[in-house]
């Protein structure tokens, strides 16, 4: 007996319809809702990039409806819905009461996902690459102390990089809490001591201590990550010394300092100086005669702002120091009676009286009948003039010495079998290298590195190539982390003293890397924040 259907009556034909309409304007209005949500946060996201790459606060001091001035993400988002009317749709009074997306929780989760983006890019251009550390620390302006790290390693191209990567809050700055908050970030970042190769820091025993130094620390876990204190701090310091050691140039700096405190305190002193200085410059560049340097401090100025470029590298910045030596050792032979004349020049010019260079004179507190007589020319030039010249020599040599060590093969990178590989890659390459106009007119190993990977000699020539980068790789100076440093007091100031530690790493990051944050696109942004915790609005 077959089986019978009955037809479906004319109320549940109705019924199914009435659900089917239902659930399309469901799914209509939930459609509806993803895009002005979609919409609202692309229009947030844009109000953070800006104000982040700008290094402006978020919040205001009243932002109520009735404020006139509601803070800068409120005001700039504002300035989004006026003048365009598709986000003026779904921003603001326009956006669902829990959907608004502008309460601080939101907005610092968004900065959040900015930097996070931003640091993931940093960390995968490293790779799997050689790389080396730069730390410092300072306190910032509600006086804690933060902890600032910069990664140096050679691209693709065989550029050098140097790349910030945020700052932490350290309780204190003993070598164990440091070396600590560097084990979290290289955890949290997936990096690995086996890739490390060098460390720069200042001079400071928590950072260099030969028995519980961070240097010494490190050095334990990873013997190849060559300790290197930094360049600028080594030029500084041995300048220091030898304003210690003598009470004439001792002299010099503390009356240099009084004049700077004189001057610095009023105003009105102030203009009065810059007016006199650009009366002379005028002056000096009709006559063709500026005058852009004297002596020692001339001479290590340049050295010091040339070590502090970000692409520097060891070898070149040895020869300057070098090069610096040379011309010391050149100006105590030479340079004497040229810099007299340029003093006296000067002294004429503002009508200052200038003691005759060969006038003699008794020391000052001996009988002027067995007293030795003495020139103001012997005083001057040889128990000043050479003498500071020679103790500046003497601290350059002792300072910078050690670092001629950091010259030598890593076992670590080079087996047996690898060593006679590129003794052999030596020979062909220097070969190729002399007969080559490509490789002429290069100015350091770093161009030698860039242009060996233009060429593809990098391949040909891979470990000569991965010598170079491991000595490109060692680092010069920390200017990089004291340049974060000066830029936290932008992000951080005496108006924003209350800002968290994350949120204050996570705007600096920005700010400092903004052509790595300039490529980061909306999207990825929208995700990273979308997946930091349930939210009530969907993508």
């Amino acid at each position: 007996m077959g089986s019978h259907t009955k037809s479906k009556g004319p109320a549940a034909t109705n019924l199914m319809n009435q659900n089917t309409h239902i659930e399309t304007a469901v799914s209509k209005h939930s459609e509806q809702a993803r895009v002005a949500y979609r919409r609202c946060l692309i229009a947030s996201i844009n109000c953070t990039k800006f104000l982040l790459r700008q290094g402006l606060s978020f919040c205001g001091n009243d932002e109520s409806a009735t404020s006139s001035n509601r803070g800068n993400y409120l005001q700039l988002l504002q300035f989004l819905a006026d003048n365009d009317e598709k986000v003026k749709e779904v921003v603001l009074e326009n956006a669902p009461g829990n959907l608004k997306l502008v309460a601080p929780s939101i907005q610092k989760d968004i900065v959040n996902a900015c930097a996070g983006e931003t640091l993931d890019v940093i960390v995968s251009g490293l790779k799997d690459r050689f790389f080396s550390i730069l730390v410092d620390e300072a306190r910032d302006i509600s006086v804690k102390e933060q902890m600032a790290m910069v990664l140096r390693y050679v691209d693709d191209s065989g550029h050098v990089i140097e790349r910030f990567v945020g700052v932490q809050h350290v309780t204190d700055t003993t070598s164990s809490s440091l070396k600590d908050a560097i084990d979290i970030f290289f955890s949290s970042n997936g990096l690995s001591f086996s890739k490390l190769r060098g460390q720069g820091y200042d001079g400071a025993s928590n950072m260099r201590g030969e028995l519980n130094g961070l240097k010494t620390k490190i050095l334990r876990e990873q013997p190849c990550a060559y300790y290197v204190h930094c360049f600028a701090h080594q030029l500084q310091l041995a300048l220091v010394a030898v304003a210690k050691k003598n009470i004439d140039i001792a002299s010099f700096f503390t009356t240099t300092n009084s004049v700077v405190n004189h001057v610095g305190a009023s105003c009105k002193r102030r203009d009065a100086l810059r007016a006199q200085l650009q009366e002379e410059l005028v002056v000096a560049f009709e006559n063709d005669c500026l005058i852009t340097g004297l002596a020692i401090l001339g001479l290590t100025n340049d050295v010091s702002q040339a070590l502090q470029k970000k692409d520097q590298e060891i070898v070149n910045a040895m020869a300057l120091v070098k090069s610096c030596k040379e011309k010391l050792h050149w100006m105590r032979n030479n340079g004497f009676d040229a810099l007299v004349e340029e003093v006296s020049s000067f002294c004429d010019k503002h009508h200052i009286d200038v003691p005759n260079m060969d006038e003699a004179f008794v020391l000052q507190g001996r009988s002027r009948r067995n007293a030795p007589i003495k020139t103001n020319r012997h005083h001057y030039r040889v128990e000043l003039f050479i003498y500071v010249i020679d103790e500046q020599l003497t601290e350059l040599d002792d300072r910078f010495n050690e670092l001629l060590r950091v010259a030598q093969f890593y076992p670590q990178d080079f087996s047996d079998g690898d060593l006679l590989a590129l003794e052999d890659q030596l020979e062909l390459y220097i070969h190729y290298v002399c007969s080559s106009s490509d490789f002429s007119n290069l100015q350091g190993i770093g161009d030698l590195a860039k242009k060996m990977v233009e060429t593809k000699m990098h391949r040909a020539f891979n470990y000569v190539y991965l010598l170079i980068t491991l000595a490109l790789v060692l680092p010069v100076a920390t200017a990089s982390v004291e340049r974060a440093f000066s830029v936290m007091n932008i992000i951080k100031g005496p108006l924003r003293n209350k800002m968290g530690d994350q949120w204050l790493s996570d705007s600096l990051l920005v700010y400092v890397e903004k052509d790595v944050f300039d490529c980061i696109e909306n999207e990825a942004i929208m995700l990273r924040f979308q997946n930091m915790k349930p939210r009530r609005g969907q993508l």
